[in-house]
């Protein structure tokens, strides 16, 4: 219990220090940092790819389009649900809340989700395929 003011202290004495030192870490060894930095991001999206595909949402709910994740679309089922941008939220590490705000989202593929957008109809979500076309 007396550990975390300790060492809340210690930062707080030494914070421009250490973010000196940082700086001038990361002068002498960015081409390392940035290849860190960039394995994490995949290692994070693969995270959320495996995911994705658990919960069922890999492939477009409406056409059932699935040949490349690119592609597709999480498109909230309420938009006045919506706590946080999906985007977003895959830049994060996953966690409970974040899964939780993803499964308030259906898969459309970018086809799908911007005739759905066109149409004016984003507050409907409708589990059978509409005449989109």
């Amino acid at each position: 219990d007396l550990i975390l003011p300790k060492l809340k202290a210690h930062y707080q004495r030494n914070k421009e220090k250490a973010k000196h030192d940082a700086i001038e870490y990361y002068k002498n060894n960015k081409a390392s940092c940035l290849a860190k930095s960039k394995e994490k991001h995949w290692k994070r999206r693969q995270v959320w790819l495996d995911i994705i595909k658990k919960l069922g949402l890999d492939k477009c709910a409406y056409c059932g389009y699935d040949r490349c994740f690119a592609a597709i679309d999480l498109h909230h089922i309420d938009p006045l649900s919506k706590v946080d941008n999906v985007g977003w939220i895959m830049r994060r590490i996953p966690s409970v809340v974040a899964i939780e705000e993803i499964k308030k989202c259906v898969a459309l593929c970018a086809t799908c989700d911007r005739e759905l957008h066109f149409k004016g109809d984003i507050n409907v979500w409708q589990p059978q395929p509409p005449q989109l076309h």
